[in-house]
């Protein structure tokens, strides 16, 4: 049986703004740093098989003390890298609001209904989930697997791997360095543990 942490990354300077990242190569804040300390204290105690990031370096530079505390190599996955919101980016929900008007409100209601700027739907999204799925499943049929990625591409994995369906996507959030524990059975049937855990902040 395999046990999958899936975190998301520290904070950002656009994070504090309300900025879409998306496919953004954000750097983390002095904040996120310290966050990636605190999370690697927390992950301290957990024998980790493999560490996987997207390759943006929000996410990169949160895997990596983590990797070096388990003297692992990181294994990036640009599957894994956040929702491209294309044009949308740099921008806050308000600003977006007065440029795009209805097609964002569509969008902000219901993101699983309405299309976007970049990666073009949530379905799209779910497609490049499954995927990632698949190569890390096959390559680690067991252990504990960390996973540091981005809270929109994180949900949809979460959605994926649970059997949700995608209208779950605007049912919860994930917080900056929070850990969601999923075991993987190997009926498919697996059990979510942990969501949003932020008890090392």
């Amino acid at each position: 049986m395999a046990k999958w942490y899936l975190i998301r990354h520290g904070e950002t300077e656009w994070n504090t703004l309300g900025k879409y990242q998306g496919s953004s190569d954000i750097p983390l804040s002095s904040k996120g740093i310290q966050q990636a300390e605190k999370l690697k204290e927390k992950m301290s105690s957990i024998s980790l098989s493999a560490i996987y990031s997207s390759d943006l370096q929000r996410a990169y530079k949160t895997a990596k003390p983590i990797a070096l505390s388990h003297h692992l190599s990181i294994q990036p996955l640009d599957l894994i890298r956040e929702i491209n919101f294309g044009e949308w980016e740099g921008y806050t929900a308000e600003e977006l609001k007065k440029k795009y008007g209805k097609s964002y409100e569509q969008f902000s209601k219901e993101p699983f209904a309405y299309n976007f700027p970049g990666e073009g739907s949530l379905n799209n999204v779910q497609k490049r989930a499954k995927k990632a799925i698949e190569i890390i499943q096959k390559n680690h049929s067991t252990g504990n697997i960390a996973i540091v990625a981005h809270g929109g591409i994180l949900k949809v994995i979460i959605i994926e791997l649970l059997g949700w369906d995608i209208s779950f996507y605007k049912q919860f959030w994930l917080g900056n360095t929070s850990i969601s524990t999923i075991q993987l059975k190997q009926n498919g049937k697996h059990i979510l543990a942990h969501l949003n855990d932020m008890g090392h902040l």
